[in-house]
Parts: structure tokens; sequence; C-alpha cells
């Protein structure tokens, strides 16, 4: 497997941090003060998901309505680990 570089790591952080040269303005939501994610509207209704103690990491992509779903999900306490 290749090595990354630190120049090839910061251009994937900005590919990510913008879509067609648009800054994606990423919110932070945290449920606890150990695990957040940080949510970004990328436009044509996709919303981009990461993981905030790794912003240079994977992106989730998504439709905005998918989104949505996890988000009732969630709040409806389908998820929960407990």
């Amino acid at each position: 497997m290749p090595r990354v570089g630190r120049a090839d790591r910061e251009a994937s952080m900005l590919q990510e941090d913008s879509v067609n040269g648009r800054p994606l303005g990423w919110r932070r939501a945290c449920a606890s003060s150990s695990a957040c994610v940080e949510v970004a509207a990328a436009g044509a209704g996709v919303v981009a998901a990461r993981d905030d103690r790794a912003v240079a990491g994977e992106v989730l992509w998504m439709p905005a309505s998918v989104w949505r779903g996890l988000v009732l999900e969630i709040k409806g306490g389908v998820h929960d680990l407990a």
C-alpha cells in the first residue's frame, strides 16, 4: 500500500472541505463530551458527515432524505446501544 504524504492528506482535506470550490460549513453535534459528529450540507440534496476527531478521515456522503431518516431513527431510539 503506498504511503500518503502530508501534501496528499492536505489536498484530500481541502477536497472534502469544499464542493465545487465552495466551503461545506461543517456543524458539530455532540451527544456527550467525547462522541461528536460533524455534518455539512453539500448542495443538491446531499449531506456529508464525518467524525470530528478524524476530520482528515472518511466522509460519508448521503442523500438528504437518508440523513433525515437516520436522524429521526436516532431520536426515536432505534439505534440505542443500551
